[in-house]
């Protein structure tokens, strides 16, 4: 199924308004937005489709990346287009895979046919690896917008590119931010144990935990658990580590998954020092929204912390986004408002939509916060095969219904609450 989505899909973006809209012209978008309308009687167009999914499971992911391609799309339009181009305008289409993989890849390979200057890719980790060798053979430009998984990159090295770090870069965050809060508080964790949904995705990041705490020598790992994302109930193994006494549990995950494990913790008063999402279902303002109170104090490695919205570097595109979506950056809007700035930028560089002038132009990208729409804190800076070499991650902690930045203290605006307080101590 795909649908056009090329419509200004304004205000609070309910489902079936963003499947809904009907192809709409530049101008009418601008119009719409407040933006001058720029009218040309022949403007060249550069065609981007975007494959993601609008429905399913995990729908929050790719409705608001795509939504942030949409944001920058339309503003370099009203604003005159690509100038390099004299001024040609980005014409772009939103696919719809409902998270299926062979959905999924049947429209790739449609969008592919549809003569595009770049493919952009959604959320999943498994379509973007699969899809890469095929980018690669067709010499098509494809941006892994979303996907963590780590073998991405190499799987495509001259042609796709890797927008999100990959899940080991994050694992990494988690595992060093516990043997720091640990020296610093002096209550270190001695039993810990890893949970991981068994899509690609996850399974790149069980796999980055385990030869991470492997080198732990004072950590015992008492569990490695791998699971469906479609798994309902998780009583059996929360109370197996609550009877195990484990002390921290790092996981990678989907949306309903992460939310069912804690949700589970809470009923079975299980009191670790911290449970640790890696990206994923838990940096989803979704996860934030079903589990309120719940959620509090949970730690999350993200590529973006909720109070960036506030650095004056971006804080306009990021109160132009609340304006029209009625919802603040978070981690799949701000990398879809970076990827699409990383397009235009390259495309003003390239001057030209030659796909191997265009490619180069990507691959010299060195793109800081604040700079072509590039909302990410690290930037974005690719290597030799096409991984976004600036990005870090942050830790992440949920204070008072929000997430905030706790470390490293370079990004932190507010202290980790290191252990969690037991469940029978909140309010």
């Amino acid at each position: 199924m795909d649908h056009d989505s090329t419509s200004p899909t304004l205000g609070p973006v309910s489902r079936r308004r963003f499947l809904g809209g009907a192809i709409a012209t530049a101008g009418t978008a601008a119009a719409t937005l407040g933006f001058p309308v720029v009218r040309r009687a022949a403007a060249a167009e550069i065609f981007i489709p975007i494959v993601t999914g609008l429905t399913g499971p995990s729908a929050d992911w790719g409705i608001h990346l795509s939504q942030g391609y949409q944001l920058v799309f339309d503003e370099v339009n009203a604003r005159g287009g690509i100038k390099s181009l004299g001024g040609a305008t980005i014409r772009y289409q939103v696919f719809d895979s409902e998270f299926k993989h062979d959905v999924e890849q049947k429209l790739l390979r449609k969008a592919m046919s549809m003569n595009p200057v770049v493919i952009v890719a959604g959320a999943s980790s498994q379509g973007n690896l699969v899809f890469a060798p095929v980018a690669e053979k067709e010499e098509v430009i494809h941006i892994a917008a979303l996907g963590l998984g780590t073998d991405i990159p190499a799987a495509g090295p001259r042609w796709t590119f890797q927008m999100n770090a990959g899940v080991d870069v994050l694992c990494n965050v988690a595992v060093e931010f516990v043997g720091a809060i640990a020296g610093e508080t002096g209550k270190a964790p001695r039993r810990v144990a890893i949970m991981f949904e068994d899509s690609y995705f996850g399974k790149s990041g069980g796999d980055a935990y385990k030869v991470l705490v492997a080198k732990q020598s004072a950590w015992e790992l008492v569990d490695t658990y791998s699971y469906s994302a479609k798994q309902q109930d998780f009583s059996t193994i929360i109370a197996k580590y609550k009877a195990a006494k484990v002390d921290v549990v790092f996981q990678a995950n989907y949306v309903q998954d992460s939310i069912l494990i804690m949700r589970t913790a809470e009923t079975l008063r299980f009191n670790p020092m911290a449970i640790i999402g890696a990206a994923g279902g838990s940096d989803t303002l979704e996860f934030l929204k079903q589990l309120g109170k719940t959620a509090e104090y949970f730690f999350n490695v993200a590529i973006f912390p909720g109070n960036l919205n506030q650095n004056p570097k971006i804080k306009p595109l990021a109160d132009k986004y609340e304006a029209r979506y009625k919802r603040p950056l978070f981690q799949a809007n701000s990398m879809g408002i970076t990827g699409a700035g990383v397009i235009v930028d390259a495309l003003e560089r390239a001057g030209s939509t030659d796909k191997y002038k265009l490619r180069d132009a990507i691959a010299k990208t060195n793109l800081k916060l604040g700079d072509s729409y590039v909302v990410n804190p690290d930037g974005v800076r690719f290597g030799e095969i096409g991984k976004n070499m600036a990005i870090r991650g942050i830790m992440t902690q949920v204070l008072q219904g929000d997430r905030f930045a706790v470390w490293p203290k370079q990004y932190s605006v507010k202290s980790p609450v290191w252990p969690w307080p037991a469940w029978e101590a909140r309010a």
